[in-house]
């Protein structure tokens, strides 16, 4: 349809206008890997790169006609953008009952935004959009006897930047750290699993802040194991909230949710086991 000579001026003030110039887009993807293994510690090495380019890429333009307030809609092709990313894994045992894992990826996505036409103006105005994500993520697992901990960090760094000068470089930042601790104590088990939260960097005030989350459980087995009850409660202190921004070459949009978080679950599980052949 989009390539069809076509005007569809339902709503004036909206129209919108078939390209039979359209072009075929393409995407050409480019991909490396490497992997390996020592016996020693149980250790695994990973390492991963990526290039994405796309070539005439379609996109929706604007003209705006301040005379009637009116606007058209048309698909045209576009400047392509580029995107990088690399990821390195290491994951290993540096003793019996530990267990090490640590996740660095980075990514960078560079994309055009082509400006609303104004008027008279001729050509398409670009502003190219560069997104720079940086993530660590680690991780670390002890079993010892009845205890059982995890410990885990994640560091995120969003970096948005523009050709338009009107438009301010912006970074993003959350990090957040997870503790979660369970005892075995006969047919009782106790988690507990505090973590804490940071953001900073969003243009709200109220978006940039920190948080501190407490869940619990409590397991029971009985009926030599086949059954158990796990009465579970989450975010304990009433904290938890989700914060995000979504950001383009031309738009900006963040905002918060604060949803049904707090509140507690009793679930009851049973094994059946199957019976072998003749009852036995």
């Amino acid at each position: 349809m989009d390539c069809i000579a076509y005007t569809d001026n339902t709503n004036p003030l909206y129209i919108r206008k078939g390209n039979p110039d359209l072009e075929k887009s393409y995407t050409i993807d480019i991909g490396l890997q490497f992997s390996m293994m020592r016996a020693k510690h149980s250790q695994a090495l990973s390492f991963s790169f990526n290039y994405q380019r796309s070539i005439d890429p379609i996109a929706t333009v604007l003209h705006y006609d301040s005379h009637v307030g009116a606007y058209t809609e048309q698909k045209r092709n576009v400047r392509g953008g580029d995107v990088w990313s690399a990821r390195l894994s290491y994951e290993c045992n540096p003793a019996k009952e530990l267990m090490l894992s640590n996740v660095v990826s980075g990514t960078y996505d560079g994309r055009y935004g082509i400006m609303t036409i104004v008027d008279d103006a001729t050509g398409m105005t670009y502003n190219r959009h560069g997104q720079s994500l940086l993530q660590d993520k680690l991780a670390l697992m002890y079993t010892g006897g009845d205890w059982l901990a995890y410990s885990f960090h994640t560091f995120r760094w969003n970096r948005h930047s523009y050709s338009d000068p009107a438009q301010t470089t912006r970074n993003l930042f959350n990090y957040t750290t997870e503790l979660r601790l369970r005892y075995k104590l006969g047919q009782w088990k106790f988690t507990l699993s505090p973590r804490y939260i940071l953001d900073r960097g969003y243009d709200s005030a109220i978006l940039n802040g920190s948080q501190v989350l407490l869940n619990a459980q409590v397991d029971f087995s009985f009926m030599q194991n086949r059954a158990e009850l796990i009465l579970y409660g989450h975010d304990l202190l009433n904290n938890q909230k989700h914060v995000y921004a979504d950001i383009t070459a031309t738009t900006h949009t963040e905002g918060g949710e604060r949803f049904l978080h707090q509140y507690a679950t009793l679930t009851f599980r049973y094994r059946f086991t199957p019976k072998a052949k003749g009852g036995r």
